[in-house]
């Protein structure tokens, strides 16, 4: 059996795992990669997106139909994550899903391709004095910065993930997603702010005399949040006026 044969069957028994619980085999996939590795990168932000997932379908934020598609999603993300790794990702040393001779076979492998590897001479590329000042990497940082307020978002989020995900190249749209966000945060967290404080009087809305109207309105907001994405991200200037509208009337009425 030739490494190639013990790293297919490992990476087999990984997909088995997703495929049994994937709560479960994400976390136990962490387990087995290297903290240095860019997969683990991407590991955690999958779990992270999972955790928003549960999160908002207990709050009543999504579907259950949503739940369904957006989880699919984050399965077959794990799928293309496990069928992407290499030897340079995994640790092999007491590695639970391998035997002591898959292990063995493949610690060879690794150390054949060390000796190979000290035999050149380090170089160095026009390519690799130039780098691009914005990156996918520069997003992901961002959005763990920003995650308390970004969650509020669901859409929004798990479409800027996606880029993270595949690791997009394109510097000029993740500088454009990142100039959005910046130019937009602060209408983003006060729109949270406020929609969270009318939601916390949903009852009272709902069944408030001759209030329907206000009750339509709150829906449409929480919509909107829902589904806003990159695209139309500029929107939450003009919902946002409108939502300060809806506040007062609100607050005329009695009800915050």
């Amino acid at each position: 059996m030739n490494h190639m044969d013990v790293f297919s069957t490992f990476k087999d028994r990984l997909r088995d795992l997703i495929s049994d619980d994937l709560e479960k085999g994400i976390d136990q996939i962490k387990e087995v990669v290297n903290n240095q590795s860019d997969k683990k990168v991407e590991l955690h932000g999958l779990d992270g997106q999972l955790n928003e997932i549960n999160r908002d379908i207990g709050m009543g934020v999504i579907s259950y139909a949503d739940k369904m598609l957006f989880t699919n999603k984050v399965r077959m993300g794990m799928m293309a994550c496990i069928e992407a790794l290499t030897l340079d990702d995994i640790i092999i040393n007491e590695n639970p899903y391998l035997d002591e001779s898959e292990a063995r076979i493949l610690k060879s492998q690794n150390e054949q391709v060390d000796a190979s590897s000290s035999e050149i001479p380090a170089t160095t590329s026009p390519d690799d004095m130039t780098t691009s000042p914005v990156n996918w990497q520069d997003l992901n940082i961002y959005m763990e910065k920003n995650n308390d307020w970004l969650r509020y978002y669901p859409v929004l989020k798990r479409h800027l993930y996606a880029h993270v995900y595949r690791k997009t190249k394109d510097g000029a749209m993740i500088s454009g997603y990142l100039s959005d966000l910046n130019e937009y945060q602060s209408t983003m967290q006060a729109f949270r702010t406020i929609l969270e404080s009318a939601n916390a009087k949903f009852w009272e809305i709902k069944s408030y005399k001759g209030g329907g109207h206000h009750f339509i309105q709150l829906e449409q907001f929480k919509e909107f949040k829902s589904k806003m994405n990159e695209e139309n991200i500029s929107d939450i200037e003009d919902q946002f006026k409108e939502l300060q509208s809806f506040q007062q009337a609100l607050k005329e009425d009695g009800l915050l």
